[in-house]
């Protein structure tokens, strides 16, 4: 695992310098030395190295949201204003109904898939927006519009506001296909465990006087012992025993 991510850190920095020189973006590069060592050309990557890619690439979204949240000024911002809150969600709204309006007559989907589909089209790539973006901040470049800092304000809010739409689009598709599989008996399962424990609760409780239900049976078992010996150590107040055996002290008080 360690030689195949050496090996894919090596392949980005070459093929960067490559891109640089030719004058293409450095992430085309990047995707060209992937899709070759990947399984799909020469296969040079541990399996155990794709199996955390996702993981990996959660980590290099991360990287990229906290850079260009660093770039960013609260100053430029309040300055961009306007124009910089309706980026965060006008383009994505945009371009999510017009995938509404023509997935069904173009592509025969449903408006479910339509939603999911344009949601996915309207997300924006972090790691394209914000290298470029911060370039241009260090050039310069619309520095007294703040251009660069709306956009990648924009940027990263449409993201959010996508990905949220997309989770709840997505949701919406598996509850709708799962009504009669596993959900279903998830469902059902539970609702009669939860009759079965307020059929338990209320049929122990008949039997069992009134607060002894809250006393452990350790207790009862205890008591049921004491009065036990007290039963045998006073014989006259179970109507057992020797009745002689007091009469010297009734003497004794009647004599008082």
């Amino acid at each position: 695992m360690l030689l195949s991510f050496g090996l894919i850190l090596l392949s980005g920095v070459l093929v960067t310098r490559i891109m640089k020189h030719i004058g293409l973006p450095p992430l085309t590069g990047m995707l060209l030395a992937g899709i070759l060592l990947g399984p799909a050309v020469l296969n040079w990557i541990d399996p155990a190295m794709l199996e955390i890619s996702g993981s990996i690439r959660k980590i290099a979204l991360l990287v990229i949201l906290i850079r260009a949240g660093l770039s960013l000024r609260t100053e430029d911002l309040i300055r961009a204003g306007r124009p910089a809150l309706l980026l965060c969600f006008v383009p994505a709204t945009c371009e999510i109904l017009a995938f509404l309006l023509l997935g069904p007559p173009v592509f025969g989907l449903s408006l479910l898939e339509s939603a999911i589909l344009g949601t996915v089209i309207a997300a924006v790539s972090p790691a394209v927006v914000v290298p470029g973006m911060v370039t241009v901040m260090k050039s310069g470049y619309g520095q007294d519009k703040a251009i660069a800092p709306m956009i990648l304000a924009g940027a990263s809010a449409d993201d959010i506001f996508v990905i949220v739409l997309f989770s709840i689009f997505t949701s919406m598709a598996g509850q709708g296909g799962g009504h009669d599989g596993n959900e279903s008996g998830e469902s059902d399962r539970s609702s009669q465990g939860i009759l079965q424990g307020i059929e338990q609760g209320t049929g122990g409780q008949k039997h069992d006087q009134p607060g002894d239900h809250r006393r452990p049976d350790s207790v009862k078992h205890a008591d049921k012992e004491n009065s036990q010996k007290d039963s045998a150590q006073d014989p006259q107040d179970n109507g057992s025993g020797n009745p002689q055996q007091h009469l010297p002290v009734k003497a004794a008080l009647a004599g008082h």
